[in-house]
């Protein structure tokens, strides 16, 4: 199996998320890992840099790009819970989150670049 985009990681890592715990980055990244039965060479594929692992970047930015559409929050340096829209969303049962649906509400901000005084206000 490939290492998966980071948009495919997105709904898993919200699932993930859903216990309403908090969980450090490093958790996830192992528990996605088996969830996605990913083997030795996957798991341990790095980027171009060679300097850090795909599957790791990868759930990174599905983090990153949930925390800035509001779907999770920070707790902690690596750490996240999700938020009450992420559960919101999590009952609403989609099949598939990804950038188009994150781009909605507050990644649109993210990813025009906007600086904090024009992001909308939670």
């Amino acid at each position: 199996m490939a290492v998966p985009d980071y948009q495919s990681l997105m709904l898993p890592l919200l699932e993930l998320a859903g216990d309403r715990m908090e969980h450090s980055l490093t958790e996830a990244i192992e528990s996605l890992a088996q969830q996605l039965k990913l083997g030795e060479a996957e798991r341990n594929e790095l980027l171009p840099s060679g300097k850090q692992r795909k599957f790791d970047n990868r759930v990174s930015w599905a983090r990153t790009y949930m925390q800035k559409a509001l779907l999770l929050s920070t707790t902690g340096r690596s750490r996240f819970r999700i938020t009450e829209r992420g559960i919101k969303v999590l009952k609403d049962n989609p099949p598939i989150i990804n950038g188009r649906f994150t781009r909605c509400d507050g990644l649109w901000w993210f990813t025009k670049r906007c600086w904090p005084s024009c992001w909308p206000k939670r």
